[in-house]
């Protein structure tokens, strides 16, 4: 007996789907669909994915509820959350240069290919006419001719992937999903006949067979949860496994004020460790922590919290600030002057300004001491935005602008004198803090972030429990 049951559970994990075990699940039930699909198209882009050309089961489940999991041959998978159905494909303008074939030009060399009077003609030729686009890998693209036939097999694809073959003549399509090589070609088995009317465009918007995909439920990013970087496009079938989400739960909610976010906004060292909130609870692998601006409740950010925690506060090596030396710093008006390397003045409400490489989206740490004879000393970028509201002492900002000048303002009339001034990028949050992920059990980033995004605002935070 246990012979019997040691099998079957080997023959359990050599027959399952091999990343269902190796990755995290959405909560979800058990299966509601699985089958093979026959001739599915795949827009695996940021920003347009969907799918297109798989059945009506498929998209009576496209309600934003329902994972899908596509596997190929090799048990490479794509995961995403079927958002809504399609409705008609639309289409970008063609990626191809002279498909009219007004020239003998932009077509490369072609042997046995002859370009003339708005045609190009096949003379019993195996070799290539073919042209490189100006695409992105993982768009979907439909190309389409008119081809008259008069012998022998036309293929047609985009370079290394599976071609389309063509034996008869008139007006003829097919779909790829572009990879590293973006190159539309023809050939042939000694293709006579021809070639005109040549385009290739982007697909926007999948058909009523087709269905959009986002990352995680109720989301509005279109992006895959998960892409196997190895996954096969273009295969003749898949193995499709669509399961119902159960739910999402919000565990802890609260607010963040103005300048206490603590957030790197960069996609490669994604990160938020908010004053006054733990962190290290949620870092499992299981939630997500969302970020709203507090004046309006408008979802500003989302990110998958990591199961590894951060190794506690790291500041960078360099201090942009080093061997700080005011009178090399710009006056910022007629009523600013500086004295000596450490003190300006200032007659009415002005300061003084220097551009020390400070980069966009990341977080820094802020350390100023010294003196002001009247009012206060404040930090701030060129757009107004404070990073030391508060006079002197140890303070932390994203920065906003790449390049925007470092800004020593006067609140009034004074005479100010700095003491120090370092300025360091901080590298890794507190442990109490979270690093952000772009997908479940993915790379560094963010589900969702909007153009708006203010991580130096006050915010409103929820961490919801997505993952079981």
């Amino acid at each position: 007996m246990k012979k019997i049951i040691t099998y079957f559970l080997l023959a359990l994990l050599i027959l399952a789907p091999v990343e269902s075990f190796a990755r995290t699940r959405l909560l979800t039930s058990s299966p509601v669909y699985k089958g093979t699909i026959t001739g599915m198209r795949i827009s695996a882009v940021d920003g347009t994915a969907f799918i297109d050309g798989a059945n009506a089961s498929v998209t009576a489940l496209a309600d934003g509820n329902h994972s899908i999991e596509i596997y190929d041959s090799s048990n490479r998978m794509l995961k995403g959350c079927l958002k809504a159905a399609g409705t008609s494909e639309t289409l970008d303008g063609t990626k191809v240069a002279n498909g009219t074939f007004d020239s003998d030009t932009l077509w490369g060399s072609h042997v046995n290919w002859t370009i003339a009077d708005g045609v190009a003609t096949a003379a019993n030729t195996n070799s290539n006419l073919q042209q490189t686009l100006v695409t992105t890998d993982g768009i979907l693209l439909k190309s389409t001719f008119d081809w008259t036939h008069t012998g022998g097999v036309l293929s047609a694809d985009m370079e290394s992937t599976p071609a389309s073959t063509y034996t008869t003549s008139g007006a003829k399509e097919f779909y790829r999903t572009v990879g590293t090589n973006k190159k539309i070609r023809f050939y042939g088995g000694s293709a006579s006949g021809a070639l005109d009317n040549v385009t290739s465009k982007q697909v926007l918007t999948p058909s009523a067979l087709g269905a959009t995909i986002v990352s995680a439920k109720a989301g509005e990013t279109y992006n895959w949860t998960y892409k196997n970087p190895n996954f096969t496009y273009n295969a003749a079938s898949y193995y499709v496994v669509i399961k119902k989400i159960v739910g999402e739960v919000t565990v802890a909610s609260g607010d963040i004020t103005a300048g206490n976010a603590l957030i790197d906004s960069t996609t490669a060292n994604a990160f938020a460790a908010p004053v006054g909130v733990d962190l290290s609870a949620y870092q499992t692998g299981k939630y997500r922590l969302d970020l709203y601006q507090t004046s309006t409740g408008v979802l500003w950010a989302q990110g998958f919290i990591s199961a590894t925690a951060p190794s506690g506060l790291a500041l960078s090596a360099t201090d942009l600030a080093s061997g700080w030396n005011i009178t090399n710093w710009t006056l910022g008006s007629g009523n600013v002057s500086i004295t000596d390397a450490d003190t300006y003045v200032s007659t009415a409400g002005a300061g003084i300004y220097k551009n020390l490489g400070l980069v966009s989206q990341r977080l820094y740490q802020f350390v100023i001491a010294g003196t002001v004879s009247a009012g206060f000393c404040r930090l701030l970028d060129f757009d107004g935005t404070s990073y030391n509201p508060n006079a002197f002492g140890t303070t932390y900002g994203t920065w906003k602008t790449t390049n925007r000048p470092v800004y020593l303002y006067n609140s009034a009339a004074a005479t100010t004198d700095i003491t120090t001034l370092q300025i360091k990028q901080v590298t890794m949050p507190a442990a109490t803090g979270a690093l952000l992920l772009s997908s479940y059990g993915g790379s560094r980033g963010f589900v969702f972030k909007h153009a708006s995004f203010d991580p130096n605002a006050a915010l409103s935070y929820k961490i919801v429990k997505v993952i079981d």
